[in-house]
C-alpha cells in the first residue's frame, strides 16, 4: 500500500477517505514484523486481519 492522492479534483476535501489511514496502518504493522489484509466480509463489508508475531 501507497499514501493515496486524490486524483479526482471535483472530490471535496472536507470528504473523508481510508486510503491513507490504511497505509500508515500498513507500514506501522510491518515495522512490527505483520501484515494487514484486507477482504470482504460475508456481510458485504470490509474484513481487516491483522496479523503481529508473538
Amino acid at each position: 500500500m501507497k499514501p493515496f492522492y486524490r486524483i479526482d479534483k471535483s472530490r471535496g476535501q472536507n470528504k473523508s477517505g481510508v486510503g491513507l489511514g490504511l497505509s500508515i496502518s500498513n507500514d506501522i504493522i510491518r515495522s512490527h514484523g505483520g501484515s494487514i489484509s484486507l477482504e470482504k466480509s460475508h456481510l458485504n463489508g470490509l474484513r481487516v486481519r491483522i496479523f503481529l508475531p508473538f
